[in-house]
């Protein structure tokens, strides 16, 4: 039986490695590149607090429950783990077109968001913060001495981030920017409201899917 300290190894090592976790060749420095890519952001809600308040073997179980359902789910729908921090999840989609990209984003975020209700871990709920863009990002493996790992970076991540912050704000799941809301399908979301981001000049429009 594996134990949970086993499982999170599982994950981190799998990242670290510089491996895609799709099985598909790595970008190799100095060939990172441009790509258009559907970003998502995931965090576990009040992490901070398990962190002081749960026994670690608890904490464990709680952690490897929620890897467990988003990293999986990511997958499925095509998605690419590209960094793990703690409870956070950052994933690119990009292996199909831009509106596919936006609906399998979705969908997967919807599943997770289901899967996670489905039952307690440790004797709580596990909720999460999720958020999704679209855009431009450099995509390619960065490395520093004998460290190699897969990552994105760009404006369009940092969005992402910003956005992810306002789940708790706005008492939403899932958020979703303006340009996936228009790449969806307008009909797809409702309008949460116009909200200014730090390092960002102008305010964000900010959605929510319709199906959450």
């Amino acid at each position: 039986m594996i134990d949970n300290s086993d499982r999170l190894h599982h994950y981190l090592a799998g990242l670290r490695s510089g491996t895609d976790r799709l099985g598909l060749p790595v970008v190799t420095v100095p060939d990172v590149r441009q790509i258009e890519a559907v970003i998502m952001f995931c965090d576990l809600r009040g992490y901070t607090h398990l962190a002081n308040s749960l026994p670690q073997e608890d904490l464990l179980e709680v952690l490897c429950r929620y890897l467990d359902v988003v990293v999986p789910m990511i997958e499925d729908f095509g998605g690419e783990v590209v960094q793990l921090i703690g409870d956070g999840i950052l994933a690119v989609f990009h292996r199909c077109a831009e509106v596919n990209s936006c609906k399998n984003a979705l969908e997967a975020a919807l599943l997770i968001q289901y899967r996670l209700d489905l039952e307690p871990v440790a004797g709580r709920m596990l909720r999460v913060g999720i958020a999704l863009h679209a855009g431009k990002v450099s995509y390619g493996a960065i490395s520093a001495g004998k460290s190699c790992t897969i990552t994105v970076i760009g404006s369009a991540v940092n969005l992402t981030s910003r956005l992810e912050k306002l789940c708790h704000l706005t008492k939403q799941s899932i958020l979703v920017s303006k340009i996936f809301a228009r790449r969806l399908g307008l009909g797809n979301t409702r309008f949460i409201g116009r909200f200014c981001l730090k390092g960002f000049d102008e305010p964000q429009d900010v959605y929510a899917p319709t199906g959450e």
